[in-house]
C-alpha cells in the first residue's frame, strides 16, 4: 500500500504545480502590458473602471457541451501476486502493461461532466521466492459511466486557462480471463529449483535440465478447478491535467485508479475480505475533441434572434415622431416642436446658422459668425457690460442696503422744491412733479432687478448721485 500511496501523492503533487502555472500564465484584469499592477493611480475613473473589471466575471474561453477522446498508456497491477516478490529493477518493471481507451463526455454547465469510456488492455505480474513462484497475465475489457468535475469554471478557475486539473469517479464491469506461463516453447512444464535456476524435472530428479521461460502465457489457470466469474464490478477514480491546444482540442495527462470488486483476476485469492481484492493502476496520454454548443456569443445572437423573431422592424423604420416628413432613423431632430419647418436632415431651419432655429430666433438674419444669446440675438459689448454690471449688483447685497438706509435719512429730512431733471433720468420722476424722491429710486432699483426699466447700471448710478445732490 505504500507504493500506491507515494503514486497518487506524486499524481496529487503534480496537479498542484500545473494549477499554480496556470495561475501565473492568466494575467489578472488589473495587469497591463509594460506596466506593474502595483503602480500607485491617482486617476478615480481608472481605479472604478479597475475594479469594474476585477468583478466582472471572465469568460475567454469556451465550454463545449460535448466531447470525444483517446487515449494510451500504462496499466500497473496490485493483488495477491508479487506481495511476496524478492525486488529487483526488472522486477519493479516488468509487470507494465499497455492500455488504451476512448470516452465521450456530455458537459452540464460550466462544472460537470459525464462520460462513457471503454477500455482495454492487459494485466501481468509475476512473484519468484524461496516459498512460491506464480506468474500471471490476462486481457481486460472494461465498459464504465462516470461524472468528471472540472475546475476551469469561472469560479476555481478561469474557463480559459491553459492548464487545468480535472477529477473524477465512475461505475462500471470489467471482464478478464487469467492466463499462466507454466509451459516453455517445448511444452515442458518449468520446475522453480532453490538455486533459483529453472528446470524441466522436480529438484529431486538430478537429472533435470535448465530451461528458460517464454512468456508465453499458454495455460487457462482457472482449469485447475478452481471456480469464479471472469466479470466484476468496478469503481474507477480519476484525476489529471488537462491543456487547451486551441478551441476545440485539449490534451490530458492523467491516472486511473480502478478497484476491481474480485479477487480473482490473478487466480489467486488469500480470503483477505473486501479491502483485499485486487487493483490496478492505468496512467495515460489522450486528445479529446470538443464540439457543439458552449459559445456564450453564439447563445446571446441565438436568443435574440429568438426574441426578436416576430417583431416588426419595418415599423420602426416608418416611424416619425415629430411628424415632419422625415422617418426618425434618418431624422436628426425626431422632437422637432409640431408645425416647425424642418430641413432635409429633419431639424428645425436656421436660416442664419447661428445655432438658434427661426421659430425661437428674435434675429433670424443675423451676420454669420457672430455671437448669439439664447434667442439668436447678436451679443453686443453694451450687453456685455450690462450683464457684468447687473450680476456684480446683484451680489453686492450691502451696498444696496447703505444706498437703501440713505434714502431714508434723505427722505426723512423733508427735502422739498424741484429741480430740472435731465432727459435721461426723467422716466424716475415717476409722479412727474419734478423731483426723485426716494420711493421714485426704490421703484426704479426694482424695476431694474426685474428687467422692466429702460435705465442701464451707468444711468442707475446717475440717478442716486442726482437724487442726493438735488
Amino acid at each position: 500500500m505504500r507504493r500506491h500511496f507515494t503514486c497518487w501523492l506524486l499524481i496529487g503533487s503534480l496537479g498542484l504545480m500545473c494549477t499554480s502555472l496556470s495561475a501565473q500564465e492568466v494575467p489578472g484584469p488589473d495587469q497591463s502590458k509594460g506596466e506593474s499592477s502595483s503602480a500607485p493611480s491617482d486617476n478615480k475613473s481608472e481605479k472604478e473602471d479597475r475594479r469594474a473589471q476585477e468583478v466582472r466575471p471572465p469568460s475567454s474561453g469556451i465550454i463545449r457541451n460535448w466531447s470525444v477522446g483517446a487515449g494510451v498508456g500504462l496499466c500497473s497491477f496490485y493483488g495477491d501476486i508479487g506481495k511476496v516478490e524478492t525486488k529487483t529493477i526488472r522486477s519493479s518493471f516488468s509487470h507494465f502493461r499497455k492500455g488504451v481507451f476512448v470516452v465521450g463526455e456530455r458537459r452540464f454547465g460550466n462544472f460537470l461532466g459525464a462520460d462513457l469510456g471503454l477500455v482495454t488492455g492487459k494485466l501481468s505480474k509475476q512473484e519468484r521466492s524461496v516459498t512460491r513462484n506464480l506468474n500471471f497475465e490476462t486481457n481486460f475489457f472494461q465498459a464504465q459511466l462516470g461524472l468528471t468535475l472540472h475546475f476551469d469554471n469561472d469560479v476555481i478557475m478561469d474557463r480559459g486557462a491553459k492548464f487545468s486539473p480535472l477529477f473524477g469517479a465512475g461505475i462500471g464491469y470489467f471482464f478478464f480471463n487469467p492466463m499462466g506461463d507454466l509451459l516453455d516453447k517445448n511444452n515442458e512444464r518449468y520446475y522453480y529449483w532453490a538455486d533459483g535456476s529453472i528446470r524441466n524435472t522436480n529438484e529431486s530428479d538430478t537429472t533435470g535440465k535448465e530451461i528458460l521461460r517464454d512468456y508465453t502465457y499458454e495455460t487457462k489457470l482457472d482449469s485447475t478447478g478452481s471456480e469464479y466469474k471472469h466479470s466484476a464490478l468496478v469503481i474507477p477514480l480519476h484525476f489529471g491535467i488537462k491543456l487547451k491546444l486551441g478551441d476545440r482540442f485539449d490534451a490530458r495527462i492523467g491516472a486511473s485508479y480502478n478497484f476491481v470488486m474480485s479477487d480473482f483476476i490473478d487466480d489467486y485469492s488469500d480470503g483477505g475480505g473486501f479491502f483485499d481484492n485486487d487493483r490496478y493502476l492505468r496512467s495515460s496520454v489522450a486528445l479529446h475533441y470538443g464540439f457543439g454548443g458552449g459559445d456564450p456569443k453564439r447563445d446571446e445572437r441565438k436568443k435574440d434572434k429568438e426574441e426578436y423573431k416576430n417583431f416588426d422592424f419595418a415599423a420602426i423604420d416608418r416611424t416619425d415622431s415629430d411628424g415632419d416628413g422625415i422617418p426618425d432613423v434618418k431624422d436628426d431632430c425626431p422632437d422637432s416642436p409640431k408645425g416647425v419647418k424642418s430641413d432635409s436632415k429633419g431639424c428645425p431651419v436656421d436660416s442664419d446658422k447661428d445655432g438658434v432655429p427661426d421659430y425661437r430666433d428674435k434675429e433670424p438674419n443675423s451676420k454669420s459668425n457672430q455671437p448669439v444669446n439664447a434667442e439668436g440675438m447678436v451679443i453686443t459689448d453694451a450687453m456685455i457690460q450690462e450683464s457684468t454690471s447687473r450680476d456684480t449688483l446683484a451680489m453686492d447685497r450691502s451696498t444696496l442696503e447703505a444706498i437703501r438706509e440713505k434714502l431714508s435719512e434723505k427722505n426723512l429730512q423733508g427735502t422739498t422744491g424741484s429741480s430740472n431733471i435731465p432727459p435721461e433720468l426723467r422716466a424716475g420722476d415717476k409722479n412727474n412733479d419734478g423731483f426723485i424722491s426716494s420711493e421714485e429710486i426704490t421703484m426704479v432699483i426694482d424695476e431694474f432687478f426685474e428687467g422692466a426699466t429702460s435705465f442701464t447700471v451707468e444711468t442707475l448710478y446717475k440717478l442716486i448721485d442726482y437724487f442726493f445732490e438735488q
